[in-house]
Formats: structure tokens, C-alpha cells, sequence
């Protein structure tokens, strides 16, 4: 009895979602992703490097405040209509799966991680959400403030010409920020989808299993 608490009791740790989100398996898990966000990461830094530096040492930061701009609104389509996507990709794997297989993934420690198997998938599902809601938060306030008549707008308007320098630097950091985590959204979609592939051929197995065991009890 004690070791059925145990594992029940284990599902309740996390109290919230950035609980979950710290211990979730982040890009890096697969090299193949983090390779890809690192070269975009580089490939971003390297335009700004060479297009503030190189090509045009004067440059004015309206051209990165129309990219931001458009960027944004991207976004808000982007990652509204692919949250849908996961939120239906969640549900299927939730309804699909045998209450029996979930208990079974509760009960196994994960070999790479130091919680259960159930948990491992959980996490994988909710590090994706996390990351489109972030993603989705951000977008909407730069779509909502950052107008040409927007709050963050007038602000930079009024703020002192010597601040100049500092408000491009911060664009361009914007820039290469929202750029790279574009990319990396692509790259977790492309997981998430995995993940969901995997779990269906999991229950598949699990449930033809079962099918054999009850033929082999029968006389």
C-alpha cells in the first residue's frame, strides 16, 4: 500500500505551471533542435552585428520598430491558431489512452529524468504550452503598445536624444530575441508532434498487450 501512496502522492508535487516548466525537457534534450536555435541565435546576432556596424553605422531604429511590428502581428497568428493545434493534439493523446497505461507510466521511473514516465509525456505536452502562451504574451503586448501611436511609442518619442543609442540596442536584442524564439517554437512543434506519434504507438502496444495476454489465459 505504501508504495501505491507513494506514486500518488508523487503526482501532486507540482503546484504550478513554472514548477513544471523547470523540470519539463527543454530544446536542448535533442541536439538536433538545439543546433538549429543555436545557428538562428547566431545567424540573427550576426545580421544586427553587421547591419549596425558594417553596412550602415547610422541606422535609423524605425527599420527594426516596423520589423518588431510585423513580426508581432505574425505571431499573434501564428501561435493562436497552432495553440489550438496542441490543445487538440493533448486532448486526443488524454482521451485515446487506457486509464490502465497511464497508471503503468506513473509507476516507472523515467531513465533520464527523475520523475515517472506519465510525467515525462505530461511535461513534454505542457513545455510546448508554456512556450506558445509566453510566446503568444509577449506578441500581444508589443501588438497592443508598440503601435505608431501605441504607449510604448510615445514614450520612446519622449525620451532624451542621447537615449538613442540605448533604445536601438534594446530593438535589436528584440530582434534577435523574437526571431530565434520563432525558430524555436517551429522546432518544438515538430517535437510535440513526435511526442504525440509516440504516445499512440504506446498505446497501441499497451493495448495489444493486453489482447495477448487474455487470448493466452484462454483454454
Amino acid at each position: 500500500m505504501k508504495n501505491k501512496m507513494d506514486w500518488k502522492d508523487n503526482l501532486f508535487t507540482e503546484e504550478n505551471l513554472w514548477t513544471i516548466y523547470r523540470q519539463s525537457p527543454g530544446v536542448a534534450r535533442r541536439p538536433f533542435n538545439l543546433l538549429i536555435a543555436i545557428l538562428s541565435f547566431l545567424f540573427l546576432l550576426a545580421f544586427v552585428i553587421w547591419d549596425r556596424y558594417v553596412f550602415a553605422p547610422s541606422i535609423d531604429a524605425i527599420n527594426y520598430v516596423e520589423t518588431i511590428r510585423s513580426w508581432a502581428s505574425l505571431g499573434i497568428n501564428f501561435s493562436s491558431t497552432i495553440l489550438g493545434f496542441l490543445l487538440a493534439g493533448f486532448t486526443v493523446f488524454a482521451t485515446i489512452t487506457n486509464p490502465r497505461l497511464f497508471v503503468a507510466l506513473a509507476k516507472a521511473d523515467h531513465n533520464d529524468f527523475p520523475y515517472s514516465e506519465l510525467k515525462f509525456a505530461f511535461f513534454s505536452f505542457l513545455n510546448v504550452f508554456v512556450n506558445y502562451l509566453s510566446f503568444l504574451s509577449l506578441v500581444l503586448v508589443i501588438e497592443l503598445l508598440g503601435k505608431q501611436e501605441g504607449v510604448i511609442s510615445v514614450f520612446t518619442s519622449q525620451v532624451a536624444p542621447k537615449l538613442a543609442t540605448h533604445k536601438i540596442d534594446f530593438l535589436q536584442f528584440l530582434f534577435v530575441g523574437i526571431g530565434t524564439w520563432f525558430i524555436v517554437l517551429v522546432l518544438k512543434l515538430k517535437s510535440f508532434i513526435w511526442s504525440v506519434y509516440q504516445a499512440m504507438l504506446l498505446t497501441i502496444a499497451y493495448e495489444g498487450e493486453k489482447l495477448e495476454d487474455e487470448a493466452s489465459e484462454k483454454p
